[in-house]
């Protein structure tokens, strides 16, 4: 799976100014993170990671889609996933916001949003 993961990452960032392998492994070491993927017809092409802070709390990091597979509704189902517990759930986008917000998120301050599932 780590592989898989990786190879992800580097298709999504094909030349990423840091490691973001290393990033993401490094946030799934966490016993409070979830590892949520999206596939087509058996290979992962995309995956975000749900990470738990409090009862009821999430924070998501990595929400990711392999460039070919953009705006054919992967993003949506791997987001139905990652909302599949209720709470309030907390991520921040630089460039995706609208997606978001579709989805119901709420923008805050400094690239933040919100949704309560």
């Amino acid at each position: 799976m780590i592989d898989e993961i990786k190879s992800v990452l580097d298709k999504v960032y094909p030349n990423p100014p840091r490691d973001t392998s290393v990033k993401a492994l490094k946030i799934l070491e966490s016993e409070d993170a979830e590892l949520i993927t999206i596939e087509d017809k058996k290979t992962i092409v995309g995956f975000a990671i749900r990470n738990r802070l409090a009862e009821k709390i999430y924070k998501i990091d990595f929400v990711v889609i392999i460039p070919e597979y953009q705006g054919k509704g992967y993003g949506i189902k791997l987001m139905d996933k990652v909302h599949s517990e209720n709470g309030l759930y907390l991520l921040e986008s630089r460039n995706k916001k609208e997606f978001y917000m579709k989805l119901g998120y709420v923008e805050m301050k400094n690239n933040w949003m919100y949704k309560i599932q």
